[in-house]
C-alpha cells in the first residue's frame, strides 16, 4: 500500500502535465467541431425563446424588500447530503459554514429540496430515469432557488477563506466571469428579483428537457447565453468585472507544502478556490503538512 502511495506521489506532476493536455485537446474540439454544431442546433430548435425574451418589454428589476438588511440566503447543493459528502466537498462546506457571517447556509438535497422549490413533473421524472444527469438536475435546481428566493448560491467544491460580508457584493448580480462574457462558474449572487440572466437560463434549461432526452454538453448555459443576443440580458452580465480566472489555481497546489505567510495572502487575495473531488490529496508530503493536510486538520476535526 505505501509503495503505490509512493508511486502516486512521484508521478503526481506526470498526472497534472496529462490532465491538462486533455482539457487542451479536449477545449480544441469543443471550440473549433462540437461548439459550431451544438450552436446550429439550438438557434434551429430554441431561437423562439431569446426571441419572445427581444419581442417583451422586460419587468425593471428591483431590490428584494427583505434584504435591505442585506441578509442573504446562501445555497448550495449536494443531493446525497452531508453525510455522503467526500471529505474535500466537506471541507468546502465546513468553511462556508465558518465563513457564513449569519447568513443562513441552506444545504439542499434530495430529501429537502421541495420544501423551497416545485420542479415540473417532467423534470422530476426523466431524472429519476437517469436522462437528466446529476449536474444538469443541479443546474435547474439552482436556477429555480435564485428565481425564487434570490441569494447567493455557491458550487459545493468551491472552498471560501474570508468572511462573507467582507466581499461587499451590494446589490447587483455577480458571477465569476473567466476571459469573457460567457464563462460563468460555481457562483452566482442574485440580490434582485427578476434577474434576466436566471429567468432566461430557467426557461431554456425547462424548454430544453420537455424536448430531449439527451445533454449536448455540460456547459449548456454557455451556449444557451452564447445564442441569446438579449440586450438587457447582456448588459446584466457585461457589468459582472472579471474575476475568477485564478479560482482553479489552487488545484495543483493542494499537496505543496503550507506555508502560513503564503496561505493568508493568497486566502486574502483569492477568497474563493476549487476543490476536484476527482482529484488525489495528501495530507503530508516528504513528511510536510500539505495545504491540503491543514485544510483537513482545520475543518475535519468533529
Amino acid at each position: 500500500m505505501k509503495l503505490s502511495i509512493i508511486t502516486v506521489k512521484k508521478n503526481l506532476k506526470k498526472i497534472r502535465w496529462l490532465r491538462n493536455f486533455c482539457r487542451y485537446l479536449i477545449d480544441k474540439y469543443d471550440k473549433n467541431i462540437k461548439a459550431p454544431r451544438i450552436y446550429r442546433f439550438l438557434n434551429d430548435k430554441y431561437s423562439y425563446i431569446p426571441e419572445k425574451y427581444k419581442a417583451t418589454e422586460l419587468e425593471p428589476i428591483r431590490i428584494l424588500d427583505e434584504w435591505q438588511g442585506e441578509a442573504y440566503p446562501v445555497w448550495v447543493i449536494w443531493l446525497q447530503g452531508e453525510k455522503n459528502m467526500p471529505d474535500c466537498v466537506r471541507i468546502c462546506y465546513y468553511s462556508l459554514l465558518n465563513n457564513a457571517d449569519g447568513h443562513k447556509v441552506n444545504l439542499i438535497t434530495l430529501d429537502n429540496y421541495g420544501h423551497f422549490v416545485d420542479l415540473p413533473e417532467f423534470v422530476l421524472q426523466k431524472y429519476n430515469k437517469g436522462i437528466i444527469p446529476n449536474a444538469h438536475f443541479v443546474d435547474i435546481l439552482r436556477m429555480h432557488l435564485l428565481s425564487k428566493h434570490g441569494g447567493l448560491y455557491i458550487d459545493a467544491t468551491i472552498m471560501v477563506t474570508v468572511p462573507l460580508n467582507l466581499l461587499k457584493l451590494g446589490t447587483s448580480f455577480w458571477t465569476f466571469k473567466c476571459k469573457d462574457i460567457y464563462t460563468l462558474i460555481g457562483l452566482f449572487y442574485v440580490p434582485k428579483m427578476g434577474s434576466h440572466y436566471v429567468s432566461y437560463l430557467k426557461e431554456c434549461f425547462l424548454e430544453y428537457w420537455k424536448k430531449e432526452d439527451k445533454l449536448f454538453s455540460n456547459t449548456l448555459d454557455c451556449y444557451f447565453l452564447d445564442v441569446a443576443n438579449i440586450p438587457e440580458l447582456m448588459e446584466e452580465i457585461k457589468q459582472v468585472s472579471l474575476y475568477g480566472y485564478n479560482i482553479f489555481s489552487l488545484e495543483d497546489m493542494y499537496n505543496e507544502p503550507f506555508e502560513e505567510k503564503e496561505w493568508a495572502e493568497l486566502c486574502v487575495k483569492y477568497p474563493f478556490h476549487r476543490i476536484s473531488y476527482k482529484f488525489p490529496f495528501f495530507l503530508h508530503q516528504k513528511r510536510k503538512l500539505t495545504i491540503y493536510g491543514y485544510l483537513h486538520n482545520k475543518y475535519m476535526k468533529s
